[in-house]
């Protein structure tokens, strides 16, 4: 797209900039966030730490 804005064959406007910016923010969260297994890991660790100290 980049290179076509540079050609002149198209414009950027705000929507493409805000589409862009929400389609690279969504792969950045989907990236960084846990998997389920890794949750419920989590989960587990801290049951089991909080029955050890009952």
């Amino acid at each position: 797209m980049i290179v076509v804005v540079i050609a002149g064959q198209n414009t950027l406007t705000a929507p493409k900039v805000i589409a862009a910016v929400m389609v690279f923010l969504g792969v950045y969260i989907v990236t960084r966030s846990k998997s389920r297994a890794d949750v419920e890991a989590d989960l587990a660790k801290k049951t089991a730490l909080l029955q050890k100290v009952e």
